[in-house]
């Protein structure tokens, strides 16, 4: 940017920067011109403050008028400018821009780094988290290339469920083959730090360390006095707190406990659906393998009608998911993305 002194305008105010009040005129590269107030620039970006520091040309007395304002000659285009703008003043004034598009993502971030604006950027950083739900190969490329840290781990996340891989798209030009090495890596070792999970589904001699025991005490309760349940029933291992309940002391014991084989086989099934030829999308693969409907329910479990009765199964089965989704995300975000950028504490 460069700062000069006053001069007729290229093609007129913007529609919206135009305040008579404001004094300065930024001018972008194609020529719209922007009227800017200087304290608010000053407050949004530590670069603005740091220009205006250094001595600027003097104006004429009638500062109304486009020309006795500085005018200060703008790289960027007009799209950019009022972009940049938008971010700078109060929402009063105008909406924050909603970022919808990759181009303006990577526009926003673009000219948060130039100007040192950290709203702009951290609204840029979870525009990119909301784009990496559509596409995680570009989300991740445009993420490492940046130096977003929440982003990256949002969009290698993504990459684990199912989706269909960007071709030839020019973001994956913009960085080295090394963060997809490690995409990959981090992939292998998603995978690996399900597998006790799988295991124990598998088979009922590997110990389950994702539940409580006292999940169950609901269901019992709710069967007690009410005559014999008849649901099949199943030994499985729990390695769980001890005692049951609340974690005292952290103390887990490993023990075999009977359960009901209808909620066996819906953990099952959620497991075989994680990984493999036929993985689903995790909370997919939950949402089928726990149904919430009462003729889901039906329409896919064994249950005795003694069980069936009330919402107690619902109440078990939702409970059950969400110790499962729990358990998957916590390991998930343990596993290291191997970012340079990134610190122990996000990494953690």
């Amino acid at each position: 940017m460069s700062t000069s002194s006053p001069s007729a305008p290229a093609s007129g105010l913007d529609e919206q920067f135009n305040a008579s009040s404001a004094e300065l005129v930024l001018r972008s590269s194609d020529g719209v011109d922007f009227a800017a107030h200087k304290l608010i620039l000053e407050l949004a970006s530590s670069i603005f403050s740091d220009m205006f520091s250094l001595p600027q040309p003097p104006v004429t007395p009638d500062s109304s008028s486009l020309s006795s304002r500085t005018i200060i000659s703008m790289s960027e285009d007009a799209a950019s400018l009022r972009m940049l703008l938008r971010f700078c003043y109060p929402r009063t004034f105008c909406s924050e821009p909603e970022l919808l598009e990759l181009e303006d993502i990577k526009r926003a971030a673009a000219l948060a780094r130039k100007y040192d604006v950290d709203l702009m950027r951290e609204t840029a950083e979870r525009a990119l988290v909301r784009f990496a739900d559509l596409k995680a190969d570009i989300a991740y490329a445009v993420a490492w290339r940046l130096e977003y840290p929440t982003a990256l781990r949002a969009a290698a996340r993504r990459s684990l469920e199912p989706f269909h891989p960007s071709l030839n798209a020019p973001e994956f030009e913009e960085i080295s083959a090394t963060p997809f090495v490690r995409l990959h890596h981090y992939q292998r070792l998603a995978e690996a730090s399900l597998d006790d999970i799988k295991k124990a589904t598998e088979n009922t001699q590997y110990a389950i360390t994702w539940i409580r025991l006292g999940i169950f005490a609901s269901i019992n309760a709710a069967v007690d006095g009410k005559g014999p349940c008849s649901c099949e029933r199943i030994n499985v291992w729990f390695d769980a707190p001890y005692p049951y309940g609340p974690d005292l002391d952290g103390t887990r014991r490993r023990s075999e406990y009977i359960v009901r084989a209808w909620w066996w086989s819906c953990i099952q099934h959620a497991a075989s659906r994680l990984y493999g030829p036929n993985k689903s999308a995790f909370g997919k693969a939950l949402s089928e393998a726990f149904p919430d409907s009462r003729s889901g329910l039906r329409a896919h479990l064994d249950i005795c009608p003694r069980c069936d009765d009330g919402t107690k199964v619902e109440e078990l089965l939702g409970m059950t998911k969400e110790c499962l989704r729990e358990e998957i995300e916590m390991r998930l975000a343990k596993i290291p993305l191997d970012a340079p950028f990134m610190s122990l504490k996000e990494e953690a």
